[in-house]
């Protein structure tokens, strides 16, 4: 299986700025893959419809056909959050990209993330088809 681990470190008004870390647990935990996140403000919230970022924890990400976004990608949920709450990890660079989703970059800056499409394209070709959990943290 692998891990993607999200550590929160940055908190405004606008959005939620972290970094992710993607590991694979049946090599000694090898770290192959790292990059910047991007979600939407807090609070946290588990309702549906909600534009407010899922909260830390553990969630399970299958493969997943968006029609909106017209790629393969990944789709998280819990008990809490089923996945009909549409939380994805796709493209973007700014807090206007998000709808609750988790961005992927390769850099950052004070209010964006940069290559978010090549960042997700490489995060995909590393875990589609594969066992994924995303575990979530608040160091904010």
């Amino acid at each position: 299986m692998l891990t993607f681990t999200i550590t929160r470190d940055i908190e405004d008004e606008e959005k939620t700025m972290g970094v992710g870390t993607l590991k694979d647990d049946e090599n000694l935990g090898l770290e192959i893959f790292s990059c910047f996140t991007l979600e939407p403000k807090g609070e946290d919230s588990t309702e549906e419809g909600s534009k407010r970022r899922i909260p830390e924890g553990e969630y399970l990400a299958l493969d997943y056909v968006s029609g909106r976004f017209k790629l393969k990608t990944k789709i998280l949920s819990n008990d809490d959050v089923p996945s009909s709450r549409g939380i994805l990890i796709h493209y973007g660079n700014t807090a206007k990209d998000t709808e609750a989703c988790i961005l992927l970059g390769d850099k950052r800056d004070e209010s964006s993330i940069s290559n978010s499409r090549s960042t997700v394209s490489k995060f995909l070709e590393l875990t589609t088809g594969k066992d994924l959990k995303v575990v979530i943290i608040n160091d904010l």
